[in-house]
């Protein structure tokens, strides 16, 4: 397909640099890969952060997926694949190359959980990251075409220390993202019904009701509730259901939260206290068994 950008974006942003002579092409939205679980927060872990855009200078042109490791040690992703898989049968493999990387604050600090309790950071926010690993991986337009075309992708992230597997949700998410691309860059129709039905998923990384109430989506208890979602209830088939539902009706009632202090404190006392020590006992009593 001839690269056509939309002249106005629906699903990315478009910016133009008329001094550089550069075109970004950024899709809207990204999604976090959690290096840890729920289970384990004390040890070294950290979140990878995906997204997409399309750049186009003088001298190059490029559809690319950033990268972005916060984490208490490194994992060392320069160099090493990401492998996207078409329909179970072909494999698309691409290599990481490095932009930057740093160290931060000291993530050892202790942080108050809603249970009163403390328990090691979970990167809440940028403070508590002792190092960052940034860059991305570059793709063809006929890659992109050929991933955006699949019924289904799974994908593998390759580092020194860790591989990081996608499961259902984080699989559709890259989707979407990729889609959202697709949809604006060659100013294509193909995917408009699945975009419109699923692009929220690229726009957060959900607990809307969670985050409405607790204010942040990097509140340490929204934290906690997308941890246990991943890990615990996306291995589930009636939890994969419960999701998508959930994906469909809870931005609507997390609008209508977030513009209510009555409704956020109501939500919070009669849903997110209640739900959270209730996951609480769950994992409490796991770990024991």
């Amino acid at each position: 397909m001839k690269i056509k950008i939309r002249e106005t974006p629906k699903y990315c942003s478009l910016t133009k640099d008329k001094f550089k002579n550069r075109i970004d092409l950024s899709a809207k939205g990204s999604f976090e890969i959690k290096t840890y679980s729920f289970s384990r927060m004390a040890e070294k872990g950290g979140e990878m952060k995906l997204s997409s855009r399309y750049t186009k200078t003088d001298k190059t042109e490029s559809v690319i997926i950033d990268y972005e490791f916060k984490g208490l040690d490194w994992i060392f992703v320069d160099g090493r694949d990401l492998i996207i898989n078409i329909d179970s049968k072909e494999n698309i493999n691409l290599k990481a190359i490095k932009v930057d990387s740093s160290v931060g604050k000291n993530a050892a600090g202790q942080i108050n959980n809603l249970l009163g309790s403390n328990r090691s950071s979970t990167l809440s926010n940028l403070s508590d990251v002792e190092v960052t690993e940034i860059g991305y991986y570059i793709l063809t337009p006929k890659e992109l075409d050929s991933i955006c075309n699949a019924k289904k992708i799974e994908f593998q992230i390759n580092s020194k220390k860790i591989v990081l597997e996608s499961n259902e949700t984080t699989s559709k998410k890259l989707h979407v993202i990729l889609r959202s691309l697709h949809y604006d860059l060659f100013s294509s129709k193909t995917y408009e019904s699945y975009l419109e039905e699923n692009n929220k998923l690229a726009s957060g990384s959900g607990c809307f009701i969670a985050t409405a109430s607790m204010g942040s989506y990097n509140n340490p208890v929204v934290i906690d509730l997308r941890v246990f979602r991943d890990e615990w209830l996306l291995r589930r088939n009636w939890g994969v259901k419960f999701t998508d539902l959930y994906y469909k009706y809870g931005p609507r009632l997390a609008t209508l939260i977030e513009n209510s202090k009555i409704l956020k404190k109501i939500t919070f006392y009669l849903i997110v206290n209640p739900l959270y020590y209730i996951i609480f006992k769950i994992f409490r009593f796991k770990n024991e068994k």
